[in-house]
């Protein structure tokens, strides 16, 4: 009797020894691992005149005797075109502001010794004198459609006489845009 006495719990204090071992040995057989996830939010873009942000309209060389009278405009002779390409997004959204305006609509010449005098410009999206003039106040929104990765925003320059006289000399100017993309 004393043998089974013996034998008993040790047989028992083997079992569970066992099973702490078994249970040790699947908690230490593991494999540990991370997983990372990448990616970005991007805004859609474009390129503007292939990389030529900043450029020259040149309006051309016109007689005196072109503006009679008050209120009378005469088209540039080259138009402004802004082209978009390698567009991500869907829609282009221009805005034009000049920070030396006559009114919402005409942008005022460089006043210098040799500049003329009496004129403004203004800028239509058609070369037809009778459209209005756009506004470049920085607040109108010009939309387009982006498609094919492409858009592509033309305005016509137009002189317009804000004075009963005009003076001979160099004309000048400049209008900032902001394109902003969706």
């Amino acid at each position: 009797m004393k043998l089974k006495y013996a034998v008993l719990p040790a047989a028992v204090a083997m079992l569970f020894s066992a099973a702490a071992s078994a249970a040790d040995t699947v908690d230490t057989v593991h494999d540990q691992g991370r997983i990372y996830f990448l990616g970005s939010v991007k805004a859609p873009t474009c390129v503007v005149n292939d990389g030529q942000k900043n450029f020259t309209v040149m309006l051309g060389d016109f007689e005196i005797s072109s503006f009679p009278q008050s209120d009378t405009q005469v088209r540039g002779n080259e138009a402004v075109q802004i082209k978009l390409t390698e567009c991500t997004g869907q829609w282009a959204n221009l805005r034009l502001e000049a920070t030396d305006r006559y009114n919402d609509s005409m942008i005022k010449f460089a006043e210098t010794s040799n500049s003329a005098k009496g004129l403004a410009l203004g800028l239509k999206s058609t070369d037809d004198a009778a459209a209005p003039f756009i506004k470049v106040d920085g607040k109108e929104n010009n939309w387009q459609p982006i498609q094919a990765k492409t858009a592509t925003y033309k305005f016509y320059p137009f002189i317009y006489q804000i004075a009963d006289i005009v003076e001979s000399g160099k004309l000048r100017a400049q209008v900032l845009y902001t394109i902003r993309y969706s």
